[in-house]
């Protein structure tokens, strides 16, 4: 049925099928929406209105690009998102080739929000810092990583983003003192603004059977999985395929069910290359990086990942 499509088309099909049953959108509107030309959006419609929306589990998996926790801050050097959006274009472009679907999902602590900190908020390291400093920071952070994202590609991708507990001392500030409701909130760092999907904290988004959270929680207190094999206890703690992050570091396990269903757990790493002064010797164990889930589908993928360090070699955007 698929060979009256070329591969971009088919991702076209399968991305919009039911909004143009549902909207009967015309091939002008579609590929204002979409990206792709007139031409084959115009074949896409007339093959939907000739074969019907498309069966979800009929399409075709899809690429996942995961940031780890970023925590832009203010006085810490950015250049890294720029690098971010150079990958973003690149990864996008090549799936809107092969005609598979694009998600870049961001495991949230984007905003490290280091004003509203309570670990540190008696101490000296705590003076000087300013809310509206670290919004900016933010805010910074995505025009950097958009500024390289073109039009097509950025129509095209899917964007997720799960707050993390950094996010969420905005709202965790407000619940102990009521009296800042509608001085500040986490509207402010502009996620949706930029189009960014949201997820609340400690929610999971599905992505091709995949569940990203900041983190998942283990036992009555809530805390977030962790130890030395956090990927394996992801997947025997929730039965499914998940990407936390949280913990900055790079752990993967798979697990295979008698049925053959192959379920992932992974955590994420991160994505900054400073030096945090809480984790002292522990920066060490951090790992630094982005993680690619390719030909993602019904919670099974084919994992891949990169290092900020080459990545900037590949891209020649050394740190200064």
């Amino acid at each position: 049925m698929m060979r009256k499509l070329s591969k971009k088309q088919v991702a076209l099909y399968y991305k919009y099928g039911h909004d143009i049953v549902k909207y009967n959108l015309g091939h002008r509107t579609l590929a204002k929406i979409s990206g792709y030309s007139k031409h084959a959006c115009d074949r896409v419609i007339k093959y939907t209105r000739q074969h019907g929306a498309p069966n979800p589990d009929d399409a075709p998996g899809g690429n996942i690009l995961v940031i780890g926790d970023a925590h832009s801050q203010p006085g810490v050097e950015q250049s890294r998102f720029t690098l971010l959006g150079k990958v973003i274009e690149d990864r996008g472009r090549q799936a809107m080739e092969e005609g598979v679907e694009f998600t870049v999902v961001n495991i949230g602590d984007w905003a490290d929000m280091e004003s509203l900190s309570s670990y540190d908020v008696a101490k000296r390291s705590f003076e000087g810092r300013r809310y509206k400093h670290d919004v900016a920071a933010a805010i910074e952070a995505q025009e950097l990583m958009f500024a390289e994202v073109s039009k097509a590609v950025r129509s095209y991708t899917r964007w997720v983003l799960v707050l993390g507990n950094h996010e969420n001392r905005i709202n965790r500030t407000i619940n102990d003192d009521p009296k800042l409701a509608g001085f500040m909130s986490v509207s402010d760092l502009k996620y949706e603004e930029f189009g960014w999907e949201l997820y609340p904290f400690k929610e999971a988004a599905n992505v091709h059977g995949v569940h990203f959270a900041h983190y998942f929680a283990s036992g009555v207190m809530g805390r977030a999985v962790s130890g030395a094999n956090i990927g394996r206890s992801l997947i025997l703690k929730t039965l499914e395929s998940c990407v936390q992050g949280h913990s900055h570091i790079l752990n993967h396990a798979t697990l295979t069910t008698a049925s053959g269903r192959r379920m992932h757990g992974l955590s994420c790493g991160c994505f900054f290359e400073h030096e945090e002064g809480y984790a002292s010797t522990g920066n060490a164990m951090f790992w630094r990086g982005l993680c690619f889930l390719n030909n993602a589908k019904d919670g099974d993928y084919e994992l891949e990942t990169i290092t900020i360090k080459r990545l900037r070699r590949m891209y020649d955007m050394e740190l200064k």
